[in-house]
């Protein structure tokens, strides 16, 4: 199946690649495609819809050509065909360590003495949710087949990667689906520096047998790491960063991020254009797809916090 991007892809801490594909094997991107098929078949006065066989925010057309990547792209993924009765296995700490907050004590030298040696596997309901986003536009839109194609893969697509960083940062108890900064087993830390404290608790993640190899960090935090030099050492170091402004500016996640965590993408989206306003004849604009998420092991992941 063609991928559809001008642009080459950055090497990135994940089997996700920083691009999309199209579920008709053509050179026709969703944003194109539902302008298009809108221009022509979209009645003035009713709803429109296509589905899509894709994950429609990997057709950000900046995506590929920058260097910023999503908290995604910080963990593996695997592409699944349906959603029914999905499994994962996840190791949750044990009933004297999950306590708050979560001590788990250093490694010996022996596997027997390592904080994993006591680690076991349960089963758990993969959850699937909606990345989701909506906007208002002019009713006429649909006359206009490039701005509207351009609006939906550079204003709609890209708001789509702040919502799915939310998902995963924070999860959706409705879906099941588990969130980064929420799930039990997330260990915490504190330092009065919060970007000299990244490399203590950057140890601390291996603790637990895993490697440190992801940061999610707030943009303000980002580029007061790139000022001191700290960005530079991390990449140094093999970790990929992302920054988001999901998450809030006196914390910093580390982590284990491709063994601890896994995105499902069931390659199932959606564009819908809804019927217009009764007042001004707007119409509203939406853009969805489904995605799962697994956290296999949240103790791979320490939570730093700023300490007052």
């Amino acid at each position: 199946m063609p991928v559809f991007t001008s642009n080459e892809t950055y090497p990135i801490g994940s089997d996700s690649r920083i691009v999309g594909d199209d579920n008709r094997a053509s050179e026709v991107s969703p944003a194109k495609d539902f302008a298009v098929h809108a221009a022509a078949e979209a009645g003035e006065d009713s709803a429109y819809r296509r589905s899509y066989a894709t994950y429609l925010p990997d057709y950000f057309p900046l995506l590929g050509t920058r260097r910023r990547f999503m908290v995604r792209h910080l963990i593996k993924m695997a592409k699944v065909h349906g959603e029914r009765d999905r499994f994962y296995l996840r190791e949750p700490l044990s009933e004297e360590e999950d306590n708050s907050p979560i001590r788990i004590g250093r490694s010996g030298t022996a596997y027997q003495s390592t904080p994993e040696a006591g680690f076991a596997a349960v089963a758990e309901r993969t959850g699937f949710t909606d990345v989701s986003v909506s906007m208002s536009v002019p009713g006429e839109i649909t006359r206009h087949v490039s701005e509207f194609e351009q609006f939906l893969a550079y204003r709609m697509f890209v708001r789509m990667w702040t919502r799915e960083n939310e998902l995963l940062l924070y999860g959706d108890p409705d879906a099941r689906l588990p969130g980064l900064l929420t799930a039990d087993g997330l260990r915490q830390a504190k330092a009065d520096d919060l970007l000299s404290g990244m490399f203590g608790t950057a140890a601390e993640v291996e603790e637990t047998g895993g490697s440190c190899d992801g940061v999610v960090m707030h943009t303000e935090t980002y580029w007061r790491a790139t000022e001191s030099g700290q960005l530079a050492r991390l990449r140094d170091a093999g970790v990929t960063v992302s920054r988001t402004r999901m998450i809030a500016r006196d914390q910093i996640l580390l982590g284990d991020f491709r063994a601890g965590a896994t995105i499902y993408d069931p390659s199932d989206s959606t564009i819908t254009l809804s019927e217009p306003n009764s007042v001004d004849r707007s119409r509203t604009i939406t853009v969805t797809s489904r995605v799962g998420f697994a956290l296999h092991v949240p103790q791979h992941f320490v939570l730093l916090q700023q300490a007052s």
